[in-house]
């Protein structure tokens, strides 16, 4: 618990454990209790080797299945009108759960959590921007106090460039 390293294979790990655990493979389950509610109607997961769905990259959505994820997670785990995941466990994911990185932030259960000082002013936990973010610049970024929701796709390979698109963020 004293260093942080992020690494794509627990990612991965997670969504073997989903298949081995649920019986069915993880991107089934996915379509089923996740993006169907969603209304989300396109998805593209790579595989490995052994033929496990890739957790931890190759999940392709469009702009706007990240917008309704991001929807979603802001109303606490509901989509219009349905609870969709539950609302403690949602929470506790968007806890620190450790101090995560430099550049991402702090880190969730697969969420970025950040404080930008410039940005509004800080929830209770001492952040103001809660972020998903897929490799090369896939973003899903929600700023509880402002009730915004933004989603950013392109290509931004490297650590050092995620900073740039909360720079947006800094000057409002």
């Amino acid at each position: 618990g004293k260093r942080f390293n992020y690494n794509t294979g627990v990612s991965h790990l997670l969504t073997v454990l989903v298949e081995i655990l649920t019986g069915m493979p993880a991107d089934q389950f996915a379509n089923k209790y996740l993006f169907k509610p969603l209304g989300i109607t396109s998805s593209e997961w790579t595989r490995d080797s052994h033929n496990y769905v890739q957790g931890g990259k190759g999940l392709s959505l469009s702009p706007d299945a990240l917008a309704r994820i991001g929807q979603m997670v802001m109303a606490k785990g509901q989509f219009e009108g349905r609870q969709i995941i539950n609302e403690e466990w949602l929470e506790m994911s968007l806890s620190p759960q450790s101090k995560g990185h430099k550049y991402y932030g702090t880190y969730g259960f697969q969420w970025w959590l950040k404080n930008l000082a410039e940005g509004p002013e800080p929830d209770a936990d001492g952040y103001n921007i809660r972020c998903g973010i897929g490799y090369g610049g896939q973003f899903i970024y929600m700023v509880p106090k402002w009730d915004l929701l933004v989603i950013m796709t392109g290509d931004m390979v490297g650590a050092e460039k995620f900073e740039k698109p909360q720079n947006i963020f800094k000057d409002q």
